[in-house]
């Protein structure tokens, strides 16, 4: 049996048509393939940024709902332990603040005179006093301890978070927010 060249060239022909054909087809599916995963993973990564979002508003919350809290149970400590006779003691407790402007030996000589407070027994002094005296110095040390934390996670923000490299291509990132050239 002999092929003529005719035969030969419609059978290369359909050979490499078909061969075309199953190329094309592969490329085809690869790229829905790929887009589907790209699709995935935007969903996926929209579904974390919400809950980044959700988290950091949560954390603002609470740092603004803590802040209150302490700083209303400051005042009233300090109230509880306010009297007019004893005149050092009430300025100190008001450079307590907020905000706190004590100097160091200013803090040493208020913690000495809670301590001195704590401690006496005179009948001018109820129980309600001494606890207060008691109290007071953690609640000044869990104030600055919560105030810095704040201020930390607030620095935090300040730092801008980008994408550098996407699935389906690269992403336009939001110009960075100015900062005084001092600031960290």
């Amino acid at each position: 049996m002999t092929y003529s060249e005719t035969t030969l060239n419609t059978i290369i022909g359909a050979s490499l048509a078909a061969l075309f054909a199953l190329i094309v087809g592969w490329l085809l599916s690869a790229r829905v393939a790929a887009e589907k995963k790209a699709d995935a993973l935007k969903a996926e990564n929209a579904l974390v940024l919400a809950r980044l979002t959700e988290l950091e508003t949560k954390e603002r919350l609470h740092g603004e709902a803590m802040k209150p809290i302490v700083s209303a149970f400051h005042g009233l400590l300090v109230k509880q332990l306010t009297h007019a006779e004893k005149p050092e003691m009430d300025m100190l407790l008001s450079r307590l603040g907020p905000p706190n402007i004590l100097k160091p030996k200013e803090y040493e000589r208020l913690m000495t005179m809670l301590e001195e407070r704590a401690a006496d027994m005179s009948p001018e002094i109820d129980s309600f006093e001494r606890d207060a005296a008691t109290i007071l110095p953690a609640v000044i040390k869990m104030t600055a301890r919560e105030q810095a934390n704040i201020e930390e996670v607030d620095g935090a923000r300040d730092f801008n978070l980008m994408t550098v490299v996407s699935v389906v291509g690269p992403r336009a990132v939001s110009e960075p927010r100015q900062k005084d050239e001092c600031t960290p």
